[in-house]
């Protein structure tokens, strides 16, 4: 069983499905260990592709490989593992084997592009995807082949159903936490299926994440390093920053008054993680504040990422000049991610057809310590169906998020907005700033 085929140097070479499963399933439990998701990502994962272990998709595979004329999407690959996880777990009525189920399936059936779950009309996509004929999406010959004794990826039923308690158990815990949390704040049911929403979408976010990188390393042939911080580079980081304000004069009011400023933001970057308002009127040195809380912030929890994200463009060059001049090595740690440097990447563009890497992949996710962004970029990440924006979802946990100019937060997003960034602080870990 094969998963992706690339030419490099004047050889052809193949990535069994074995090990694009294996992989992605270890990447993408890896993007949701610090959210207490370790085996539910590996297990959507290690699922997701499962619909290739056919000879028809091995045909379609070949034929695209060799230049022959294929339908692109024509072979269904994405509703084999929707139907093997739902009809196998999705008994127990309102309990978490069902919610596993649910959410396993969703981010197994939308690894290519999101779908309804009920459509505007009502119809149910889940029950849908059940009754797709057997014959054409060659089931239980997938089945035999994933599972069956020769199977040849090394895993069996056993072993998934062995897998599949372990996750029970994190998402029934991560339930708890999010009736937990609600129940401090008026209770209303849509704010639970919101959250829920939000769960969901991290963990499509987790498999997006694994399946787009492993398909990136194979066609490159080259590991993509993830690279994140550390407490011992926040150390270096913060030191050097310091060093770089005890150059700052204190001859005029305004001076003092900055440093009473900055020095309030390195005070509270002990404070425990969640969601707080920095409110510093203009000229107020609010950039160098913030950086120095978010630098303090990062080492004492051993934060990911900080995350910047300004309204305006203009005001983001201004923003990067300041930050490239205070962060030790800038240059190496910040990443810009804008309109403006961002290539189209058409959504639908099948890897695992194609003869090289498209190198735009590697600017779909957020693989530096410090990122500069928009708020339309993120507000893109928290609610866009694309799945380039989607699978930058997971790169927001455990991280440090500055929003500047809050205020020009559009008035029709505030109360989604609200929802997700509590849903970031209160169940990944994530430090917001809304300056």
């Amino acid at each position: 069983m094969t998963a992706h085929m690339v030419r490099y140097n004047n050889q052809v070479i193949e990535q069994t499905l074995q090990t694009h499963l294996q992989n992605v399933a270890e990447y993408a439990g890896e993007a949701l260990q610090g959210s207490d998701l370790f085996n539910v990502g590996y297990l959507a994962g290690l699922l997701h592709d499962i619909g290739k272990a056919t000879k028809r998709f091995e045909t379609y595979l070949r034929d695209s490989f060799a230049g022959k004329e294929t339908i692109r999407g024509s072979v269904n690959h994405t509703f084999a593992g929707v139907i093997f996880v739902l009809e196998r777990y999705h008994r127990n009525p309102g309990g978490a084997e069902q919610l596993l189920a649910e959410v396993i399936a969703y981010a197994i059936g939308a690894h290519h592009g999101e779908f309804d779950v009920v459509t505007p009309e009502g119809k149910n996509e889940f029950v849908r995807r059940l009754e797709k004929d057997r014959d054409d999406l060659c089931y239980v010959e997938a089945m035999n082949q994933v599972f069956g004794s020769t199977s040849g990826t090394g895993f069996s039923v056993e072993d998934i159903d062995s897998l599949f308690q372990r996750a029970v158990k994190e998402i029934a815990w991560k339930y708890q936490q999010i009736i937990k949390t609600l129940q401090a704040e008026t209770y209303k049911k849509e704010t639970k299926d919101f959250a829920m929403g939000m769960l969901t979408r991290l963990v499509l976010s987790a498999v997006i994440e694994g399946d787009r990188r492993d398909t990136a390393e194979f066609m490159s042939q080259k590991k993509n390093a993830v690279f994140f911080g550390t407490r011992e580079l926040w150390g270096e980081a913060l030191r050097f920053f310091e060093d770089k304000l005890h150059g700052f004069t204190q001859d005029k009011p305004i001076c003092c008054i900055r440093q009473r400023i900055s020095d309030q933001c390195r005070f509270a970057a002990d404070m425990e993680e969640g969601i707080y308002r920095l409110t510093v009127p203009t000229g107020g040195g609010k950039t160098l504040s913030s950086m120095r809380y978010a630098l303090a912030h990062a080492l004492k929890y051993n934060k990911k990422r900080i995350i910047f994200a300004i309204p305006l463009l203009s005001v983001l060059e201004q923003t990067r000049e300041v930050i490239q001049r205070y962060l030790y090595h800038g240059d190496l740690l910040l990443t810009e991610h804008h309109s403006n440097l961002i290539r189209a990447v058409n959504e639908s563009e099948d890897l695992a057809a194609s003869g090289g890497y498209t190198a735009s992949l590697a600017s779909q996710t957020f693989d530096t310590p410090v990122i500069l962004t928009t708020l339309v970029q993120l507000l893109e990440i928290l609610f866009s169906g694309r799945t380039t924006s989607i699978r930058r979802l997971q790169s927001l946990t455990e991280s440090i998020i500055i929003i500047d100019e809050i205020q020009s937060l559009p008035k029709k997003t505030i109360y989604m907005f609200n929802q997700a960034v509590n849903f970031l602080a209160e169940q990944c870990h994530t430090t917001v700033i809304l300056c």
